[in-house]
């Protein structure tokens, strides 16, 4: 009985061993794979321009047609050297490639792309830097406007713009590659998102630029910020934003995208002028009830955000303010600044969850009003190269929003900016000038022509590229 027990044992241990390595090879476990390393180059430093004003309503104002009205000026840099080259095209449907300047009157959309074979030139502002400034006198578009041709996305953010009555708010998308782009849009206003048909699915061809009337989707909406997202071919985003009172025009301004949403912001060169002419024409008038200065805070927070600015001058005959605010989940809120008087000023904001952030204010003269939008701008890193616009007043607004002295050289100016403050530096008009600092500041281009106004944020653009590990199974 016992042999029975112990030959069964062996046949069942000679089954089991044959399933768990029925070959009867002996296992062994090598040493992985190691990744390799390749480099990337960078994709050639490509920057789109809006163009010139759209005018909506022909000269009647009764017209369904959105057409472009007068043209812009374009002031650029280029860092050329022999072994890149400058290609322009304009952003309309079988437009020619042609090599040219950066410099120039401006029409249509227009992109601008630094051809690099090699990949040896350092992408940045410091390799190109292009705005456009136009100012508009008809009837129904009347104003300074000011814009960074911005390097193209799929995921923009716009914080600004008004549909509310006597107000229009335009949505340029410029693709200027050679694939059609799709786009969704999501639009936050006070209550929250925006439900509303129109927002999906919207063709913008290659090569094309389409202008949606956001009062065609979102009618009375005087507070909102627009998320664009694009599959496809990558855009150019802005907002053109007007006001009318009535039949008198009160001023145009294009709006780009927003930074990234952070806990702590800087918007410079909020620079506030007929403060008191514009109090009268608010009190005389429902219709001037705008010209009060009004920070724009959007959150995509799930929860409550509480929200402080200060609003801090540049001198000490400038005194500011502090608003503290709580900003309901997933919404924008419009706050006034109230009690300040002319002069320049910087926000500095702090919040308990990431926000966007922008602030509106005016340009006024008896009853003759501009509007601009200052942005929140990202502190600069690198040095960076800014562009002047012939025929104007320009003043940088540099702020430093550390908790250490800064020390900056823009052009051949040296100027010192304290912690947690800002300075205004007179740039020369019709010149591209370099701005440097000891320790990362933020900084803004205030334009004056005529008295109107117009707010371009100073930028640094890049395409990332480098070392990747790659893993080959």
């Amino acid at each position: 009985m016992y042999k029975r027990f112990l030959a069964a044992a062996l046949v069942l241990g000679a089954i089991v061993a044959l399933f768990v390595n029925p070959l009867g090879l002996s296992l062994q476990i090598g040493d992985s794979a190691k990744p390799i390393s390749v480099t990337a180059q960078a994709k050639d430093l490509t920057l789109v321009c809006p163009g010139a004003l759209y005018r909506a309503g022909g000269s009647s104002g009764t017209s369904l047609q959105v057409t472009r009205a007068g043209s812009a000026t374009l002031s650029g840099f280029f860092a050329s050297n022999p072994s890149i080259r400058l290609v322009e095209r304009r952003v309309v449907a079988d437009a020619p490639l042609v090599a040219g300047l950066v410099n120039g009157p401006l029409v249509d959309a227009k992109s601008i792309t630094v051809q690099d074979p090699s990949g040896s030139a350092v992408q940045g502002s410091a390799l190109l830097a292009v705005t456009q400034v136009q100012k508009a006198a008809l009837s129904n578009l009347s104003g300074l406007a000011a814009a960074n041709c911005v390097r193209p996305s799929s995921d923009n953010w716009l914080v600004g713009g008004d549909t509310s009555p006597g107000r229009e708010t335009l949505l340029i998308l410029s693709n200027p590659t050679d694939v059609d782009s799709s786009v969704n849009l999501e639009i936050i206003g006070s209550g929250g998102t925006v439900s509303a048909p129109g927002l999906s699915s919207i063709s913008v061809p290659k090569s094309k630029t389409t202008v949606i009337p956001i009062s065609g989707v979102a009618p009375n909406l005087s507070t909102f910020a627009i998320h664009i997202v694009s599959s496809g071919g990558a855009l150019g985003t802005w907002l053109q934003v007007r006001t009318m009172r009535g039949l008198l025009p009160g001023g145009v301004e294009l709006v780009g995208p927003s930074a990234e949403p952070a806990k702590s912001l800087v918007i410079p060169g909020i620079f506030l002028r007929g403060l008191a002419d514009a109090a009268k024409l608010s009190a005389d008038n429902p219709a001037y009830a705008d010209l009060t200065p009004t920070l724009r805070i959007s959150s995509t927070a799930t929860t409550q955000t509480t929200v402080t600015a200060q609003i801090v001058g540049t001198n000490a005959k400038t005194y500011g303010t502090v608003i503290q605010q709580v900003i309901a989940p997933n919404s924008t809120m419009d706050i006034p600044i109230t009690g300040l008087a002319d002069g320049d000023y910087v926000a500095l904001i702090d919040s308990s969850e990431p926000v966007r952030a922008a602030i509106r204010f005016n340009r006024t003269k008896a009853k003759k009003t501009d509007l601009a939008w200052a942005p929140a701008v990202s502190p600069l890193k690198n040095k960076v190269v800014f562009n002047a616009p012939a025929g104007a007043i320009s003043k940088l607004a540099i702020a430093n929003p550390g908790k250490v002295g800064a020390t900056v050289r823009v052009g051949s100016q040296t100027v010192t900016v304290p912690a947690a403050s800002s300075v205004s530096v007179v740039a020369p008009a019709g010149r591209s000038a370099t701005i440097s600092s000891t320790v990362p500041v933020a900084a803004t281009e205030v334009i004056d022509v005529g008295g109107l106004v117009a707010v371009i944020p100073v930028l640094d653009y890049k395409n990332l590229g480098g070392q990747l590990s790659i893993l080959v199974r």
